[in-house]
């Protein structure tokens, strides 16, 4: 199970024009970045993004099981996520 799982629209996550990747994204990699800098080792905590789920995919038990379990719920909380069936 993750020690952290990342919610958001995928809405939010479209890359701005010329770049690969998007905010969110770039905002994770940095948070993973800063987190093993504090701890000393990515190998103590996992982490959750999910790259494939679209708003209307449902929700699997195993995403539910993971929600359940983590210490950390980050939300990236926005109008397309609230607009979202999740």
């Amino acid at each position: 199970m993750p020690d952290i799982f990342i919610s958001y629209a995928h809405v939010d996550n479209k890359p701005f024009s010329g770049l690969e990747k998007g905010w969110i994204t770039h905002f994770v990699t940095n948070l993973q970045l800063m987190i093993n800098s504090k701890i000393g080792r990515a190998e103590d905590y996992s982490l959750w993004q999910d790259f494939r789920l679209q708003g209307n995919t449902a929700i699997t038990p195993e995403i539910e099981t993971q929600v359940k379990a983590v210490q950390v719920l980050l939300v990236f909380l926005s109008p397309g996520w609230i607009a979202s069936d999740w």
